[in-house]
């Protein structure tokens, strides 16, 4: 994020002052922020997608301690690595995004900014919750490789509403869209 941040600024002509703090009011904090989360985006959504398809899908192991799952009547051996793998991937990428909206709040709302965080928190908690209250039946109607492929869909789904912050949010801040 600090590179990020030197790089947008370096773009724009801005000078950073460490010692004294940085005058966000003229500096675009959004497309520095979100300037690397496309890749997060994009990776998380990729491995959501092939983890549930992973889960589902009948893949023969030559390793003895390999899990043995049943599918409409049908059994298959599963080796864990390929959905182990792309499950820490999805995690590390999910939470750079967490980590990459979180700051740019606190940068949007330097004077609370524990209060903003707090607030991020509270909604992430609350559609998390939702998720998992719905996960389970949607594991058994549509199985792994669907409800995943969702999942993925559903965080896809936000990618235009960083686009939207990326684009008009200093002038939001600045007043010059009220």
């Amino acid at each position: 994020m600090d590179h990020d941040y030197r790089v947008t600024a370096a773009a724009v002509g801005f000078t950073i002052d460490k010692s004294k703090g940085d005058d966000l009011a003229k500096f675009p904090i959004e497309k520095a922020r979100l300037r690397s989360i496309w890749y997060f985006v994009t990776i998380s959504t990729a491995c959501t997608i092939g983890y549930g398809w992973t889960l589902q899908a009948k893949t023969v192991s030559c390793v003895s301690n390999a899990r043995v799952r049943r599918y409409n009547g049908l059994t298959h051996q599963q080796h864990l690595a390929a959905p182990l793998i792309l499950q820490f991937v999805c995690g590390l990428t999910v939470t750079g995004t967490f980590n990459i909206c979180n700051t740019l709040i606190v940068d949007l709302h330097p004077s609370r900014p524990a209060t903003a965080s707090a607030s991020v928190s509270i909604v992430r908690c609350s559609v998390a919750a939702i998720g998992v209250s719905v996960l389970q039946f949607l594991l058994e109607t549509l199985r792994p490789g669907w409800t995943f492929t969702i999942l993925g869909g559903l965080g896809a789904a936000t990618a235009p509403m960083l686009w939207v912050v990326w684009v008009w949010g200093m002038r939001w801040r600045s007043g010059e869209e009220r």
